[in-house]
């Protein structure tokens, strides 16, 4: 039957996915659980469903115990409703963060070399969601809780670049942005960040596709967000040749914004207040998309008050 599911699930055949796990699921089959309910999130996201999808999560924690397979479903929803339904997101990343500690705990009694990377970089994302729902002071409990877990410490992660990175993106939230990047942006001709939220896309070295970039940046003001500053920066040596429009930062900021894939973008506040650093694709920048949904539902009009 599941596989009548993927076959459905290849053609977006939504309705057809649905239908089939939730009969799978009914027949209280012991085998591919978890990948039942994955089709079924998948379906019930796509066909804008979110009372569903999140029912069916909490059915799902409740019927199934730490897994790959099943901390897998909970970041798929969590990653496709954190931009629209920030208040959902949270409470299924509420229920992954024992889940995660638990994998933490489980991976540092085995005697092999387990990477607990994953599992630290999510729980900052659970610090992050925390904080895009206005709890400062809880965001800051969860993020002191992987960095000072036993197990982080034991496994000697923090210092991987992925999870360097991922700390370092949580840090900039709620602060300036570095004066490097605020030195450039003040040459460029838009209101200052102190009157208007901007829009940074950093690109990571090469700028192939920064006229593609642009059209998507002007795009996205063009439609609810006119007062939007939008710029894309290339993180780039000093010897490099500045793109026509979108200028050159030093790579020295790599580190500190958290760089560690093609695009991250971050969306300052009026008031110049980093609000948001998310890493992802062009397909983030579309109306309606990511961004479009962050600026709509993030206070970035009025800073942080």
């Amino acid at each position: 039957m599941l596989f009548v599911a993927k076959l459905c699930l290849l053609a977006q055949n939504w309705p057809r996915v649905q239908e089939v796990t939730q009969q799978y699921l009914n027949a209280k089959s012991e085998a591919h659980v978890a990948e039942a309910y994955q089709y079924l999130e998948q379906a019930l996201i796509n066909l804008g469903d979110f009372s569903s999808a999140e029912n069916y999560v909490g059915e799902m924690t409740r019927r199934l115990s730490t897994s790959p397979e099943v901390l897998s479903v909970l970041q798929y929803v969590v990653t496709n409703t954190e931009a629209t339904r920030p208040a959902m997101a949270l409470r299924i990343a509420l229920l992954e963060k024992p889940r995660l500690q638990s994998a933490l705990e489980d991976s540092c009694r085995k005697r092999d070399d387990v990477d607990v990377s994953k599992f630290v970089i999510e729980g900052y994302h659970l610090a992050e969601l925390q904080y895009a729902n206005h709890l400062e002071a809880d965001s800051r409990q969860t993020a002191h809780s992987f960095q000072t877990d036993s197990c982080v410490a034991s496994k000697n992660v923090m210092s991987k670049p992925s999870v360097a990175a991922a700390i370092a993106r949580y840090r900039l939230l709620g602060s300036f942005l570095p004066t490097t990047v605020q030195n450039v942006l003040s040459k460029l001709p838009y209101k200052s960040s102190e009157e208007s939220p901007t829009v940074i896309i950093f690109v990571y070295k090469s700028c192939d596709r920064c006229v593609e970039i642009n059209r998507s940046l002007v795009n996205l003001k063009a439609g609810q967000h006119q007062e939007l500053n939008v710029t894309c920066l290339v993180v780039a040596n000093a010897a490099q040749t500045a793109h026509p429009t979108c200028p050159n930062v030093d790579e020295s900021i790599i580190q500190t914004v958290g760089l560690n894939s093609d695009l991250t973008t971050v969306i300052v506040s009026a008031g110049g207040i980093v609000q948001s650093v998310t890493t992802g694709g062009l397909d983030d920048l579309r109306p309606g998309g990511r961004i479009d949904n962050s600026l709509t539902v993030l206070r970035v009009y009025h800073g942080r008050g």
